[in-house]
């Protein structure tokens, strides 16, 4: 869908949200999607000035982008995680 936008709450962020897609996927024109899209068999596309925040993974077939943007999304770790962590 054209211009749609993807809007996390309740503390989500694009690091800990998946999305399994069974079939492929085309993110339309103008749209803002967050998240890692992951897919077994077919195409990802976004289309013209679409925005990825997160990452897109395609096992077999391709990830396609038309004058579109994918950026990695900025995760922290938890301050409870920091405080295992063997240094």
């Amino acid at each position: 869908m054209p211009n749609a936008h993807v809007l996390l709450t309740n503390g989500a962020v694009a690091c800990n949200v998946f999305w399994q897609i069974p079939s492929a996927m085309t993110i339309g024109s103008g749209a803002e999607m967050v998240g890692t899209i992951v897919t077994n068999t077919e195409l990802v596309s976004l289309g013209t000035g679409a925005t990825l925040q997160g990452r897109a993974l395609s096992r077999i077939a391709q990830v396609t982008l038309n004058a579109s943007q994918i950026t990695e999304p900025a995760c922290t770790v938890p301050a409870t995680l920091k405080s295992l962590a063997c240094y």
